[in-house]
C-alpha cells in the first residue's frame, strides 16, 4: 500500500513539474531498502513540483480529465485512504485537521461521483448526520470506524492548498509507519 501511494504521489508531482499531461504511475518497487527515504524524498518532489505548478493545466487519467486543482485532490484523497488502511490495519491513530479529511472527501465526491467503480470502490457506509468530517470521508470510501457514522453532502471543488496538504498527509505516513516500526517486508505487503 505504501508502494502505491507513493507511487500515485510521484506520477502527479511529474505532472505538476510540467511532465506529461497523461501520467502515470511509476512502476516497481518505490520504497526500496527504507521506507522513510522513500517518503522523504517523496514529500520533496511533490513539495517543488506543487510549488509551481499550473493549477489549470489539464491533467488526462484514464478515468477522465481535470485541471490540475482536481489532480491534487485525486492524490489527497487517496493518500488518505490507504494512510488510513495502514494505521487501522497496524493498531495506531491516524491524526489529521478537519480539513484534510474534509478535502479528501469534497475530491473524492467530485471523482467518483454517484456511479462509483464496485472494482475500484467499496460502497458508501451510511453515517449520522453529526459524523465527523473524518467518518464522513472514511463512510463515502467505503471505511468505517467506531462511533457515528456520513451525511449526504454536495458536489463541490476541493479547496485550495490541496498540495501543500499531501505533503502533511505523506509526514503522517512516514510518522504512521514509524510509530508501527514495521519491517521493509511488512511495509510492501511481503
Amino acid at each position: 500500500m505504501l508502494n502505491h501511494s507513493i507511487g500515485v504521489t510521484l506520477k502527479f508531482a511529474g505532472f505538476a513539474a510540467g511532465g506529461s499531461d497523461h501520467p502515470r504511475t511509476p512502476p516497481g518497487d518505490l520504497v526500496g531498502r527504507d521506507h522513510r527515504l522513500a517518503l522523504r524524498s517523496t514529500v520533496g518532489t511533490a513539495q517543488a513540483a506543487w510549488a509551481s505548478a499550473d493549477m489549470a493545466r489539464p491533467c488526462h487519467l484514464l478515468f477522465g480529465t481535470f485541471p490540475a486543482s482536481l489532480a491534487a485532490g485525486i492524490n489527497l484523497f487517496d493518500v488518505l485512504a490507504h494512510t488510513w488502511d495502514i494505521a487501522a490495519a497496524t493498531g495506531v491513530a491516524l491524526e489529521c485537521p478537519d480539513d484534510i479529511w474534509q478535502a479528501g472527501l469534497e475530491a473524492a465526491r467530485t471523482v467518483i461521483g454517484p456511479g462509483r467503480d464496485p472494482g475500484q470502490y467499496a460502497p458508501e457506509v451510511p453515517v449520522t448526520l453529526a459524523a465527523s468530517p473524518r467518518q464522513r470521508f472514511l463512510a463515502f470510501t467505503g471505511r468505517a470506524e467506531p462511533g457515528p457514522l456520513p451525511q449526504q453532502m454536495r458536489r463541490g471543488q476541493p479547496p485550495r492548498n490541496l498540495p501543500q496538504r499531501i505533503v502533511v498527509l505523506l509526514h503522517e505516513a512516514e510518522q504512521v509507519v514509524d510509530r508501527v516500526g514495521l519491517p521493509h517486508a511488512a511495509v510492501l505487503g511481503e
